[in-house]
C-alpha cells in the first residue's frame, strides 16, 4: 500500500534505485546531555538538553531521506577507509539558537546516494543560510561541546512532506 502512493513509490535513475518508500530525516549532533531518565512508557534511556534539541533543529531542516550532521563532527568520526562521504551545505542559522552551525548532508557509500538531489541550502521554518549581513555575528560554527554523547533524531516524514 504504501508504495502505491506517488511520493514513496520506486525511483530509478542510471539502472539504480534512488527511492523506494518512506523517506527517514535525520539530524546528527554531538554534546552532553543535561540528565537522562527512563521514559515513562518504555523504561528505556531518555535524553535531555541542547544535544537533543539541536539534533531535532537539523533533523528538521532536513529533506526527506536526508541525514544532516554538523561538519566538524564528520570531520571528527571519518577514517579514511570509511567510503561514505558528505557534502557540504555551509554555515546555517537553526530556530532558537543563536550561533551559526557549520552543517553537512552525508553521503553513504551506494551510489544511490551521490544520485539523490537535495538543495545545497537548507530552508525551512527550522533553518535557513547565514547571512553576516542579517545575523550581525562573527563566521566562526558555534562551539562544540565536549565529546562526550551524540544526539541523533529521526523521523519519518507524512508522505506529502516529501511532495
Amino acid at each position: 500500500e504504501v508504495l502505491a502512493c506517488p511520493e514513496t513509490q520506486e525511483v530509478v535513475e542510471q539502472d539504480c534505485i534512488i527511492w523506494r518508500g518512506l523517506r527517514a530525516k535525520c539530524g546528527m549532533y554531538e554534546g552532553t546531555p543535561t540528565s537522562i531518565e527512563p521514559h515513562k512508557t518504555t523504561g528505556r534511556a531518555d535524553y535531555f538538553g541542547p544535544l537533543v534539541n539541536r539534533a531535532a533543529r537539523f533533523m528538521g531542516a532536513a529533506g526527506g531521506g536526508q541525514i544532516v550532521a554538523e561538519k566538524s563532527l564528520l570531520a571528527r568520526v571519518h577514517k579514511a577507509e570509511y567510503d561514505w562521504k558528505w557534502k557540504e551545505n555551509g554555515l546555517h542559522i537553526f530556530k532558537g539558537v543563536s550561533d551559526p552551525f557549520d552543517v553537512c548532508t552525508v553521503l553513504g557509500s551506494h551510489p544511490a546516494f551521490h544520485l539523490r538531489q537535495f538543495p545545497d541550502k537548507l530552508s525551512s521554518a527550522k533553518a535557513r543560510p547565514y547571512d553576516p549581513a542579517v545575523d550581525g555575528k562573527g563566521t566562526e560554527p558555534a562551539e562544540k561541546a565536549p565529546e562526550t554523547g551524540y544526539g541523533v533524531n529521526v523521523a519519518l516524514e507524512d508522505a506529502l512532506d516529501d511532495a
